[in-house]
């Protein structure tokens, strides 16, 4: 008999038409999870990279984790990994998340600094560009008073993108995430390319410019917008039990 205690078999390299990317409409795993290190300059990143790799594919993972990501911000200051799980982590599966964070328990290396780590519910999808694979991701984060809040101003977004004549150029999909204590949203938002992200923020371009957008940017209890560009390095995956979703999705 299996239970939160166990841990699925090694999983194997993503091998879907994606390539590194994760697919992200998956019903079955509606809670995220979300670890950020910052790295020096030089070579901290790729070598980040490459003992995060090891370590998932030599530790036992949670029953609970479906998929692994590690993706490099373009800037080249940060590390992100993106867990998709099936329901939320219990003082168990946190342990063993913990230690899939870190170097594997065979190596002499000293272990990674501790990552920005939060928990997130998929909120509200919308995917423009189904068979499309992207080349980068803008990952956005906006703090929040609370959870009505933290709504309001997603569905906000998507009425300011309803609100537009022609949707962005090179945007492809948009997955909004909501922080299990309601301070935080993200959207990781597929692009084409990081040119053309940039081409929708620029003045005149598609992104900010209408008056929904100004109720975006002006909605009481939001507060820091930030946001960085990441390209997928790695994705590992339990096969999904269900099919995946296309189009828009609210959970």
């Amino acid at each position: 008999m299996r239970s939160h205690l166990d841990t699925t078999h090694e999983p194997a390299r993503a091998t879907h038409d994606r390539g590194p990317w994760p697919h992200l409409t998956r019903p079955d795993l509606p809670i995220r999870i979300v670890y950020i290190w910052r790295t020096p300059p030089g070579d901290a990143q790729a070598h980040a990279v490459d003992r995060l790799a090891s370590a998932w594919r030599t530790i036992g993972w949670p029953v609970a984790l479906g998929s692994l990501s590690l993706f490099t911000s373009t800037d080249g200051e940060t590390v992100m990994a993106y867990a998709q799980l099936s329901s939320e982590p219990d003082a168990d599966a946190l342990n063993r998340l913990s230690r899939l964070m870190t170097l594997p328990a065979d190596t002499d290396e000293a272990p990674l600094p501790a990552p920005d780590v939060k928990t997130y519910r998929v909120a509200r999808q919308a995917v423009q560009a189904p068979n499309a694979v992207p080349g980068i991701i803008a990952f956005i984060q906006i703090d929040t008073d609370n959870h009505d809040v933290a709504r309001t101003w997603i569905d906000a977004v998507f009425d300011a993108m309803g609100s537009e004549a022609v949707p962005p150029a090179g945007g492809l999909s948009g997955h909004f995430h909501v922080a299990l204590d309601g301070t935080r949203v993200v959207n990781y938002a597929e692009w084409e390319s990081e040119a053309a992200h940039e081409a929708a923020l620029r003045p005149g371009g598609s992104i900010g410019t209408s008056p929904a957008w100004r109720r975006v940017r002006e909605m009481p209890g939001t507060r820091r917008g930030s946001f960085k560009r990441y390209a997928a390095v790695l994705t590992l995956d339990v096969p999904a039990r269900v099919p995946i979703l296309r189009g828009e999705a609210h959970v």
